[in-house]
């Protein structure tokens, strides 16, 4: 895919999963289950112990399927250089800090974080492709209303942190691009229990929203 099929890709398949854990080989059977469930787009973050070894092996587990790989919480340089290493089809930094922006290829897909509309605003105008509204549930769904039917209409964003079953519909009529699902899916008790039948569930009910 080019970068502008990826990005068209992760809105139509509206979520994002996000696997945050410090357990490599649970990361990776956690990463089996999203995908046995029907997830497309897939986030492993950094706090995830030589998480380039496991963004390289998932995109090799699901090579010539359409299905991305990400890394996440890539808040520096030393850790955006260590994602590249995996090869990840985009990167995901959930704060600002766009000294990441030169060490990462042009064709990757990347969001960055933003929590006011002059964050936002800077993103877009820094060529984020993304900008990562976080913690989403604190703000609302009015507040990306406000944006996205205002003024920034043309901001991608993506909504995350605290994402609930019941309140995504209202996120996604309120404008929202992308739903960020961490540990409202993949969540540590059950990654550490070894229940990756119960993330799998936990995955459809959410993928069961999509039309």
């Amino acid at each position: 895919m080019t970068k502008e099929e990826k990005i068209d890709f992760i809105i139509k398949n509206k979520f994002l999963f996000i696997i945050r854990t410090e357990d490599f080989d649970g990361a990776m059977k956690c990463f089996d289950a999203l995908v046995e469930a029907g997830a497309k787009v897939i986030e492993f973050t950094s706090t995830i112990p030589n998480y380039e070894k496991a963004i390289k092996e998932a995109k090799e587990k699901v090579k010539g399927e359409e299905i991305l790989v990400g890394a996440g919480t890539v808040l520096n340089k030393e850790l955006a250089l260590k994602a590249m290493e995996g090869n990840p089809d985009f990167v995901v930094n959930p704060t600002q800090n766009f000294e990441i922006l030169e060490v990462i290829p042009k064709e990757k897909v990347v969001f960055m974080g933003g929590f006011t509309p002059s964050e936002i605003i800077r993103n877009y105008y820094a060529g984020v492709d993304f900008v990562k509204v976080f913690p989403a549930s604190v703000l609302g769904p009015k507040f990306i209303k406000a944006l996205k039917f205002g003024p920034l209409p043309f901001v991608k964003m993506l909504a995350s942190g605290g994402m609930e079953l019941g309140i995504i519909e209202e996120f996604i009529k309120a404008g929202a691009d992308v739903i960020g699902l961490g540990s409202e899916v993949a969540k540590v008790d059950l990654i550490m229990e070894g229940n990756f039948s119960k993330i799998k569930e936990l995955a459809k009910s959410y993928l069961s929203l999509l039309p």
